[in-house]
């Protein structure tokens, strides 16, 4: 399969450049996360704006240590949660988490 040739990849970018800045700083002293989704997709070649972000976790203690750092930061509301997934809403932002270690060894611009 070939790239359409009306695609322009530039450099990577760092999830925190292409998600809203205040959930960017929000999770700047985290470092057990990365993005999936759109957002991943934006880190590659920017477009739209994501109204949402999913984050991936390597395990549920990542997890955890999102949601707290997110109820610290701003205003949250959990309608959805299991061992290894959560939907809420930060300061009106929806955002999913997800353990999903296979994808770690892929992570990049993640310390």
């Amino acid at each position: 399969m070939s790239r359409p040739r009306n695609l322009k990849l530039g450099p990577v970018l760092p999830p925190t450049r292409v998600m809203r800045p205040e959930l960017a700083s929000a999770m700047r002293d985290l470092r057990s996360w990365f993005v999936i989704g759109g957002q991943a997709v934006r880190c590659l070649c920017p477009y739209r704006p994501s109204r949402d972000v999913d984050f991936g976790v390597a395990d549920a203690q990542g997890l955890a240590d999102l949601r707290v750092q997110l109820e610290r930061t701003g205003v949250v509301e959990v309608p959805e949660s299991s061992a290894d997934t959560v939907h809420l809403r930060w300061n009106s932002t929806a955002v999913s988490i997800f353990v999903l270690p296979p994808l770690t060894r892929f992570v990049q611009h993640r310390a």
